[in-house]
């Protein structure tokens, strides 16, 4: 007598009497690891390639632990070079910016040498502001940001700069004084509004006092 044929509900395969699901993990890898293009945009998304690996290597070891009940092991590991691939492309992409693109007489200034020590207390009511960046007062340096959205977006002269694009009240909110540069553009320089990456290269100047309580300025003569 033939044996019933049950219907799971699951994604999976049908190994003799048992199903063998699909492992959950395994999808999500794959899906992180196509969405890992957005590493393209910004640094802050290489999270989404480190996740697909992560996740991808849990979905391995649990089909490892339990083969008869999981399957989609070639799945997990597609995710994971598709994640890995996108991590050691744009990784590698953004290494080689960083060294070729600053350009001659200038030093690169990262937002991080910005950051004040968190035990640091102003002085005078003024903004907290790092050793290192008072090292760097009156030189020039070469920083990359994003324009802060304002009414005007074109033929800018002057704009904030900031290590992540798009400001929202509510998603994403405006960064902290230290995380802000004030630009002047000088010369014949002036650009548009965009929420692409711009290079700013100039003289930075820091007051910790300024009205706007933005301490950096950079006096910029140079853009791309």
């Amino acid at each position: 007598m033939s044996q019933p044929i049950y219907q799971s509900q699951h994604f999976g395969e049908e190994i003799g009497n048992r199903f063998r699901t699909l492992s959950t993990w395994a999808v999500i890898s794959v899906v992180l690891g196509c969405l890992s293009f957005m590493s393209y945009f910004a640094w802050q998304w290489y999270v989404l390639p480190i996740t697909g690996l992560i996740v991808g290597w849990i979905s391995l070891m649990r089909i490892n632990e339990i083969p008869q009940e999981l399957t989609g092991k070639k799945l997990a590991i597609a995710g994971m070079a598709i994640s890995g691939s996108m991590l050691l492309f744009f990784g590698g992409w953004d290494i080689v910016k960083s060294v070729s693109e600053v350009p001659p007489g200038y030093k690169r200034l990262t937002y991080d040498q910005l950051q004040p020590d968190p035990e640091k207390v102003a002085v005078d009511g003024g903004v907290p502001v790092s050793d290192r960046a008072m090292e760097l007062s009156g030189q020039f340096v070469y920083v990359t940001g994003y324009i802060k959205s304002q009414r005007k977006s074109r033929n800018l002269r002057e704009f904030i700069l900031c290590p992540i694009v798009g400001h929202c009240n509510f998603c994403n909110p405006d960064p902290n004084e230290t995380e802000m540069i004030r630009v002047t553009l000088t010369g014949n320089l002036n650009t548009n509004y965009s929420p692409r990456l711009f290079g700013i290269g100039g003289r930075l100047t820091v007051d910790p006092h300024h009205p706007t309580k933005i301490p950096y300025h950079v006096e910029a003569d140079y853009m791309r």
